[in-house]
């Protein structure tokens, strides 16, 4: 469970903090970038306290494609290094995302992850699916996440990857200006 307060917000960009129980701390700032014709680049870079991973830096770039009022695609480089580890937590993705209606969306999406040392090959492959729903009240959400994953440990001298099928469910309770979907 976490909380997310924003400190500051203007047409572009807003700076945030976020807290959780588990526990850790973040600092964020994300900044977007019209670039015409329905393209738009987003960056976000956020400071962190980890309680596992101690202090760390994330980098985030996403480029969006707005396809139709109602359907986006975005395509997301991703990096995050720590504290104490060897190498940088990267990722590479795109996602689909579908307004369905005022209450429902949907997020079909693919990734590859993995760290830069020993090599920068991937240690994960990942397909999944988001529903997302809008009920009871204006600021209360559910989220159902099946995904499919496929992870390579990459300590161990192998080619094989586990297949782990994953389904999250979550529930979102928004203070403040309620967005929408």
């Amino acid at each position: 469970m976490g909380v997310r307060y924003v400190l500051e917000e203007t047409a572009r960009g807003h700076w945030s903090i976020t807290g959780s129980i588990s526990p850790n701390v973040k600092l964020r700032y994300r900044y977007l970038n019209p670039m015409g014709d329905g393209w738009y680049s987003r960056y976000t870079q956020t400071f962190y306290w980890d309680e596992d991973k101690d202090t760390g830096l994330e980098a985030r770039g996403d480029l969006e494609r707005v396809i139709s009022p109602a359907t986006l695609f975005r395509t997301t480089l991703n990096a995050d290094y720590w504290n104490g580890e060897t190498g940088v937590n990267w990722l590479v993705g795109g996602a689909l995302l579908h307004r369905i209606n005022d209450r429902n969306a949907i997020a079909y999406d693919i990734s590859a992850n993995g760290v830069s040392e020993p090599d920068w090959e991937p240690t994960q492959y990942r397909a999944g699916l988001r529903f997302r729903r809008n009920f009871f009240r204006s600021w209360l959400f559910y989220e159902v996440e099946p995904v499919l994953r496929w992870t390579q440990d990459p300590l161990v001298e192998t080619d094989s990857m586990t297949f782990d099928p994953v389904v999250t469910v979550r529930l979102e309770i928004q203070f403040g200006k309620v967005r929408g979907l």
